[in-house]
C-alpha cells in the first residue's frame, strides 16, 4: 500500500566499501554482525556500540593496523580516525602514509582534490581534461590493486557531470567511450541524456539513453548477483521516465506507453518511482489525445499509493478533459480520500501490539533527564533520528505538523531521540539542525555510560526512522522502521495510531 523509506547502516557503509575517498567519508556501523564479517564491518560495529569495553576493543585494534606495513590497513585506521573526528591521529596518520607510499591511494586522492575536485566548478572543460589527464599520467590504473581501479570511472562520471553542465559535447563523449565499469558507466549515459535533455537536444540524448537502458536492462539481468543489486540496475526506473519524456519531446508519446505501461503493470503501479512513471504515462496518454487513458491511469496508481498533491491535481486535469460534469471530480476525490483512510486504519490496526516499554533515562541538550516516568498518563510518540539520516529528515515535516496537531491536547507528547551520531559536538549539530529548521521538537540523545545502556539497543533498533509509540501505562502499542516522507502521509499515519490508542483505551 505504501512504500517507506528506511536507513540501515550498512548502507551507509557504500562509500567506505569502495575505499575511496575523494570526498569526505565516514564508517557507519552495522548494528548486527553478519556471517562472514570482515574486519572494516568490525570496527563499523564497535564505533557504533560507543560503549567503554567497545573503545577499548577499536583502540586495540586500531592500533594493530597502525603498526601494519601495507597501505590498505593504514587506510583503514585512518577512516576510523576520521569517523570518531580524531584530528590529531588522523593527522599523524596522513603524514605516515604520505611519507611511506608517495604515489598511493591518499596521494593519488589527494591529489584529485587539489589538482582538480576543489577546483571543478570554476575550471573551463580543456582545463579539466588536462588536469585529469596529468593526474591519470602520475596514477595510473594499473599501479593499484583491481578493487580500486573502479573509482578511476568513478572519477570520470564526476567530470562528465560537470562537461554536462558546460555543454563541452566533445569531450563528454570521449569521457563516455572510456567508462569501463557497468554501474558509472550507466550513470553516466544517465547524466548525459539528462543533460542533453534540458537542452533540448533530443536527438543526442535518445542516443544517450539507448545505451543506458541497454546497460540497466544487462545488469539486471546479469548472473552476478552484485551487478543485479548495483546501481546500473537500480537506476532502471528513472532511465525508463527520462527515455519516455524524451519521446514525448520529439512527439512520439507512443514510445512512451510502450515503455512504461509495461513497468507500472508488471509492478502493480506499487514500481519504485511509481509517482514520477505513472505521471509521465498519464501524460503521455494525453499528448496522445486520451486523456480518459490518462486518468484511469492516475486512478489505479492512486488507489494502490498515497495521494500526493501533484498526482491529485494531475488526476483532476485530466477527469476534466474526459468529464463534462466538472463538480464530479469533488464527489470522486471524497470517496478516494475516504478509501484511503479505511485502508490506512485497517493497516495500522492490524500492526498494533502489546510490549512493555523499557525504562530510559536520556539527557536533553542541557542536561536534564528525561524518564519514561515523565509521560505517564501520555501518549508518546518516541521518533528515533540522525542528522545523516535522509528518510529520518524528509519525514519531518509530517512530524512537525502532527505536533501542531496535538500541540494543545495533552494527553499527547514527542521525543525525538537522536542516535548513532559521532564527533564532539554532535549535539550541538542535532540542535542546530532542529533550530535552524524551527522545528518544535523534544531533543534528547541516547548515549551509553556504565549504568546506562543504550535505548536503541533494549528495543532492538535495527534502522532509523523508527517511531514507537507507548500508550499511558507504558506499553508499546506500535512500532516500525522506515517512515512515509510525504507531510500528509506522515501526518495522518501518526494521527491513525493515536486515534487508535485512544481508542483502544476508551473500549
Amino acid at each position: 500500500m505504501k512504500q517507506l523509506q528506511v536507513i540501515t547502516r550498512w548502507m551507509l557503509m557504500l562509500m567506505l566499501m569502495t575505499g575511496f575517498n575523494l570526498s569526505a567519508q565516514t564508517i557507519r556501523m552495522a548494528q548486527d554482525k553478519p556471517t562472514g564479517t570482515s574486519l572494516r564491518d568490525e570496527l563499523n560495529l564497535l564505533i557504533n556500540q560507543n560503549t567503554e569495553a567497545a573503545k577499548a576493543k577499536l583502540t586495540a585494534k586500531t592500533d594493530s593496523l597502525s603498526g601494519s606495513k601495507k597501505e590498505a590497513d593504514l587506510m583503514l585506521a585512518r577512516a576510523v580516525f576520521k569517523t570518531m573526528e580524531d584530528s590529531d591521529k588522523l593527522q599523524a596518520m596522513d603524514k605516515r602514509i604520505l611519507k611511506q607510499f608517495p604515489k598511493g591511494q591518499l596521494a593519488r586522492d589527494n591529489a584529485y582534490e587539489v589538482q582538480i575536485g576543489r577546483h571543478l566548478e570554476t575550471l573551463s572543460a580543456k582545463e579539466i581534461d588536462a588536469r585529469f589527464r596529468t593526474w591519470l599520467k602520475k596514477y595510473p590504473k594499473a599501479q593499484y590493486p583491481i578493487e580500486q581501479q573502479g573509482q578511476y570511472d568513478f572519477v570520470r562520471m564526476i567530470l562528465i557531470k560537470q562537461l554536462v553542465k558546460l555543454k563541452a559535447i566533445d569531450l563528454l563523449e570521449t569521457y563516455l567511450q572510456e567508462m569501463q565499469d557497468p554501474n558509472w558507466r550507466t550513470m553516466s549515459y544517465f547524466y548525459a541524456a539528462e543533460g542533453a535533455v534540458d537542452a533540448k537536444d533530443n536527438a543526442r540524448a535518445d542516443t544517450y539513453l539507448a545505451e543506458a537502458l541497454r546497460l540497466s536492462t544487462a545488469a539486471k539481468n546479469a548472473d552476478d548477483a552484485k551487478l543485479r543489486n548495483g546501481f546500473a540496475a537500480m537506476l532502471y526506473p528513472q532511465i525508463a521516465d527520462l527515455y519516455a519524456k524524451n519521446n514525448m519531446q520529439l512527439g512520439k508519446p507512443e514510445l512512451a506507453v510502450e515503455m512504461l505501461k509495461p513497468i507500472l503493470e508488471d509492478s502493480h503501479y506499487k514500481q519504485f518511482q511509481g509517482a514520477a512513471l505513472s505521471q509521465s504515462l498519464a501524460k503521455a496518454y494525453q499528448q496522445l489525445n486520451k486523456p480518459f487513458q490518462g486518468f484511469l491511469v492516475m486512478d489505479r496508481y492512486l488507489n494502490q499509493n498515497n495521494l500526493d498533491s501533484t498526482s491529485l491535481q494531475l488526476v483532476e486535469d485530466l477527469y476534466n478533459a474526459s468529464n463534462q460534469e466538472k463538480a464530479g471530480f469533488d464527489s470522486y476525490l471524497q470517496f478516494l480520500q475516504h478509501k484511503k483512510q479505511q485502508e490506512l486504519m485497517a493497516h495500522l490496526s492490524s500492526k498494533m501490539i502489546e510490549k512493555p516499554m523499557p525504562d530510559f533515562s536520556l539527557m536533553d541538550m542541557d542536561g536534564n533527564k528525561v524518564n519514561l516516568a515523565d509521560y505517564k498518563g501520555k501518549i508518546l510518540v518516541i521518533d528515533f533520528w540522525a542528522t545523516w539520516c535522509v528518510p529520518c529528515i524528509k519525514s519531518f515535516p509530517g512530524m512537525q505538523a502532527s505536533i501542531e496537531k496535538y500541540k494543545a491536547q495533552s494527553d499527547v507528547a514527542f521525543l525525538f531521540v537522536n542516535v548513532w551520531e559521532k564527533g564532539a559536538d554532535f549535539k550541538k549539530r542535532a540542535q542546530d539542525f532542529i533550530n535552524q529548521n524551527q522545528y518544535d521538537f523534544k531533543l534528547v540523545f541516547d548515549e551509553a555510560s556504565a549504568n546506562n545502556t543504550l535505548l536503541v539497543d533494549k528495543l532492538n533498533v535495527k534502522s532509523i526512522p523508527t517511531k514507537l509509540f507507548v500508550d499511558g501505562q507504558g506499553v508499546i502499542r506500535y512500532m516500525a522502521s522506515g517512515s512515509e516522507t510525504g507531510k500528509e502521509a506522515v501526518l495522518n499515519e501518526v494521527s491513525g495510531i493515536i486515534e487508535l490508542i485512544r481508542s483502544s483505551n476508551t473500549n
